[in-house]
């Protein structure tokens, strides 16, 4: 890994293979009850499954202005909320109405989960693809994946898309990201504010050692990751 979660004693390079439960708590460690997820806590939860810190700096020293890294970060979040770019979209849209809820939901990729607090979070079925000559691919043994995502602000406050958690996890060891922003893949960085009644679409890129099971757990402010299976 790039970068090492606070208190995990995790060595940088290390492939670690977690329980279920493990990998509930890692999502969980770095705030506490009540605690408003800070943009450290959500760079240190991103950063366990994609890794990719090392990329984001070189990224911004090539002017990309740090677009297409996957750390989590959403950069300052002062972008117009109403602008697109080729990595995202904001437009005008609530969660389906079958979108599931509660805390026994279980969730497979092409669902919609919505939380008490409105905000809601689609994750796309992931399809293989080729990533592009000049996509960052950390792991280009692995098998290249890339899935929809779209953040759904049902509150009645603009969002700060600081405040996602993603991470993901093939056959419990930890997927990387690609950067690949040919083909419209920017991962979670320098993404805008989300107005109320808006939502933020995007498209994620991976690569896992094990497609068959496959797990994405994804949050947009609540203190409560959900978790998308194939499996």
């Amino acid at each position: 890994m790039v970068t090492t979660p606070a208190g995990t004693g995790q060595v940088p390079g290390a492939r670690r293979k977690d329980s279920a439960q493990t990998v509930k708590m890692r999502s969980r460690q770095c705030y506490g009850p009540g605690m408003r997820k800070t943009p450290v806590a959500l760079a240190t939860i991103t950063v366990l499954a994609f890794s990719m810190t090392a990329c984001s700096n070189d990224s911004s020293n090539n002017g990309n202005s740090g677009t297409g890294a996957t750390s989590g970060q959403a950069g300052d979040g002062a972008h117009d909320s109403s602008a697109s770019s080729q990595l995202y979209e904001v437009v005008a849209a609530t969660a389906p109405a079958d979108a599931k809820t509660g805390d026994s939901a279980t969730l497979r990729f092409g669902d919609t989960f919505r939380w008490d607090d409105g905000f809601a979070v689609y994750v796309g079925e992931p399809q293989t693809f080729d990533p592009s000559p000049d996509a960052f691919v950390q792991y280009p043994d692995e098998t290249p994946l890339t899935f929809d995502m779209i953040f759904y602000n049902g509150s009645s406050e603009s969002w700060d898309s600081r405040n996602l958690v993603a991470a993901g996890y093939g056959g419990g060891m930890d997927c990387h990201g690609i950067l690949d922003e040919t083909q419209g893949i920017g991962g979670l960085t320098d993404l805008p504010t989300v107005p109320a009644g808006m939502a933020l679409k995007l498209k994620m890129g991976i690569t896992t050692s094990d497609p068959s099971h496959l797990k994405f757990m994804a949050a947009a402010t609540s203190s409560e990751t959900r978790t998308w299976s194939n499996y």
